[in-house]
C-alpha cells in the first residue's frame, strides 16, 4: 500500500518537473 502512494507522489513529481522545464523552454527567447 505505501508503495503505491510513493509511486503516485513519483510520477505527480515528474509530470510537474517535466511541466516546469516545458513553461521554462517556451519562456526562453530562442
Amino acid at each position: 500500500m505505501l508503495t503505491h502512494i510513493v509511486l503516485y507522489l513519483y510520477s505527480k513529481n515528474i509530470t510537474l518537473y517535466y511541466f516546469n522545464i516545458k513553461i521554462y523552454l517556451n519562456g526562453v527567447p530562442l
